[in-house]
C-alpha cells in the first residue's frame, strides 16, 4: 500500500477509537494493529474498556469494542496461507514460488495481511489475482478456454443485456415513458441456523431485508408466507426495510427463517441532455447527500487531488459526473471484496488499491460527486441477469431539472458505439432489480441491540441473541428468484 493510504488509515483508527485515551496507549494499540499483533490489541483495547468505563461515554465504548470484533472478523476473510495460495495459482502458473507472491503483494494484486506473525491472504484474492494482473488474466483465460466444454457453454444462454438496454431506450423514446418494462418476481429467501449451534431456549432474532415500495418504479410488493409466520413487516419510511421474525433454538432442531414475496420492478429512462442540466441554486435541501459522512464518505486531500485531475474546470453537474463515471470505469478493477465491516473507509479502499466490488466503487463515485457538490445517496439490493442474481449496490444523484436519477457505476461504460448506450448507466437503470436499501447503515425495526454483521447494507440478513450478534459464519442463507412475468 501507499504510505499516503497507510498514513490515511491511521488517522481513520485515531479518530474512531483513541479520541479519548492517552497518546502512549494510542501508539500502543495502533502499533499492534498495523503490526498484525491482534491479540494483544484486543487485550490492550480491553483494558481501556475496563480502566475508562467510568468517565468516558457509551459511544466511546462501543467503538473500542466494536474495534474488537473487527479484529476477529478481519481473521475470518484472511485465512489462507501461502501453500495454500500457491496451490490454487498453480494451476494455471506451475513455476509460481512464494517469491511471486511476494511480488505480487507489492504490486497490489494479492491482498494479505500480517496476522499474528503469519502472512494471511484474503479468502478470494486468487480469484481476484486473476481478474487484475494483465497477464495472469490472459493465461487463465485461454486456459479455461481450452479445458472448457464447448457444448456446455452452446447450451448456456446468457442474458440478452444489450437487447434490454436497447429496447428501454427505444420505448422510452417512443412512448416518452420514464418507467417501463415491469418485470414481475418470486423471490424466496431463507436463514439457516444448524443444530445445537445455540442453547436450549436461546431466542433468536432474525432481520430479512424486505422490498421498498418506490412509486411507480417497485410496487406490488406482497408477502406471500414466511417461517415463523408472527412477523413485524417495517414501516416503507424506514430507509433499510426488514421482515423481522424470532425463534426458539430447541435440541437436536435447526432454526428455519424463511420469508417469500412477489414484486414488480420498472426500468428508468431520463433522456438527459447536458446542456439543460443545471448548477443547484439551493442546497438546502439536499445537506444530507453533500457533506462528508466519515468514514466511508470523505473528501481527504488525495481525494480531493483526485477529483481536480478528474473534473479540470467542468462545471455541468451532468459532465462531472460523466467525468468521475468514466475514470472509475476505466481505472478501478472489479473484484471480490472482503466484510465491509473490516475496511475503514470505503471510498478510500477502491483509490488506493485501485480495485474493488460494487459497494465501494459506488461509495468513491458518491464521495467524489458530493465533493463536486452532486447529491448522491446509496441505493443497495440485488441485481438480476437471469438466472444469474448477485447482491449489488449503486446510487442516484440528483440532476436539476431531472430529479434524482439512478447510476450504476460497476455497470460501467457499455460496449456500444455511441455515447447515449454507452453512457446507459448513468442516468438509466435495467428492469431487473430488487431495492431494500436507500441508505446505509441506518436503524432496523425494531432495533438492533447488537453490531450488524454488514454495518452498511442489508441484502443477506440480520441476526442476534441476547448474548450478542450472530455473525455470518453462524448460518447460511440463500435467496431464489423466480420471474412470474415480463413486458411483451
Amino acid at each position: 500500500m501507499k504510505n499516503s493510504a497507510v498514513f490515511f488509515i491511521i488517522g481513520i483508527i485515531s479518530i474512531l477509537i483513541f479520541q479519548c485515551s492517552g497518546k502512549s496507549e494510542e501508539n500502543l494499540i495502533r502499533k499492534n494493529i498495523i503490526a498484525g499483533n491482534y491479540e494483544i490489541a484486543q487485550r490492550l483495547l480491553l483494558d481501556l474498556i475496563i480502566a475508562n468505563q467510568d468517565s468516558i461515554d457509551q459511544d466511546y465504548i462501543d467503538s473500542i469494542k466494536f474495534e474488537i470484533e473487527r479484529l476477529d472478523r478481519i481473521k475470518l476473510d484472511f485465512n489462507l496461507d501461502s501453500s495454500q495460495v500457491l496451490e490454487k495459482v498453480r494451476k494455471y502458473v506451475p513455476s509460481a514460488k512464494d517469491s511471486s507472491l511476494r511480488l505480487w503483494t507489492q504490486q497490489n494484486y494479492l491482498e494479505s495481511k500480517i496476522i499474528e506473525g503469519k502472512v494471511k491472504y484474503f479468502n478470494h484474492a486468487v480469484e481476484n489475482l486473476f481478474r487484475v494482473h494483465p497477464e495472469l488474466r490472459m493465461i487463465k483465460t485461454k486456459a479455461d478456454s481450452i479445458t472448457t466444454d464447448q457444448r456446455k457453454i452452446r447450451k448456456y444462454v446468457s442474458f440478452p443485456l444489450a437487447m434490454h438496454i436497447n429496447r428501454v431506450l427505444s420505448d422510452g423514446k417512443k412512448y416518452k415513458k420514464k418507467y417501463l418494462l415491469p418485470v414481475t418476481m418470486h423471490v424466496t429467501h431463507t436463514i439457516e441456523i444448524e443444530p445445537n449451534l445455540l442453547p436450549k431456549d436461546e431466542i433468536v432474532k432474525c432481520w430479512i431485508p424486505y422490498p421498498l415500495e418506490i412509486e411507480k418504479q417497485q410496487y406490488n410488493i406482497q408477502r406471500i408466507t414466511s417461517n415463523p409466520h408472527v412477523h413485524v413487516i417495517a414501516d416503507n419510511n424506514n430507509l433499510q426495510r426488514t421482515i423481522f421474525m424470532q425463534a426458539i433454538a430447541k435440541p437436536d432442531t435447526g432454526i428455519t427463517f424463511m420469508v417469500k414475496y412477489e414484486f414488480t420492478s420498472t426500468a428508468i429512462y431520463n433522456n438527459i441532455e447536458a446542456d439543460k442540466v443545471k448548477v443547484l441554486s439551493d442546497t438546502t435541501e439536499f445537506s444530507n447527500y453533500l457533506k462528508e459522512r466519515p468514514p466511508h464518505i470523505v473528501f481527504p486531500e488525495p481525494l480531493i487531488e483526485l477529483s481536480h485531475r478528474i473534473v479540470g474546470n467542468e462545471k455541468n453537474p451532468y459532465l462531472v459526473a460523466k467525468k468521475i463515471f468514466t475514470w472509475i470505469d476505466e481505472n478501478i478493477d472489479w473484484t471480490l471484496c472482503r466484510e465491509y465491516s473490516t475496511i475503514r473507509s470505503l471510498a478510500l479502499y477502491p483509490f488506493f488499491y485501485k480495485q474493488g466490488d460494487a459497494g465501494v466503487k459506488t461509495f468513491l463515485f458518491m464521495s467524489l460527486c458530493r465533493y463536486n457538490k452532486i447529491p448522491a445517496r446509496l441505493v443497495s439490493g440485488w441485481q438480476f441477469q437471469p438466472p444469474l442474481k448477485s447482491l449489488h449496490d449503486w446510487c442516484e444523484i440528483y440532476l436539476d431539472p431531472y430529479g434524482w436519477v439512478p447510476v450504476d457505476v460497476t455497470y460501467g461504460m457499455q460496449n456500444f458505439p455511441d455515447d447515449e448506450r454507452r453512457y446507459f448507466y448513468l442516468g438509466n437503470i435495467d428492469s431487473y432489480r430488487l431495492v431494500f436499501n436507500r441508505d446505509y447503515g441506518t436503524p432496523f425495526t425494531p432495533p438492533k441491540e447488537f453490531f450488524r454483521s454488514d454495518m452498511i447494507d442489508n441484502q443477506r440478513g440480520e441476526l442476534e441473541t441476547a448474548s450478542g450478534n450472530l455473525y455470518f459464519d453462524k448460518w447460511k442463507w440463500n435467496m431464489d428468484f423466480e420471474i412470474k412475468s415480463t413486458y411483451k
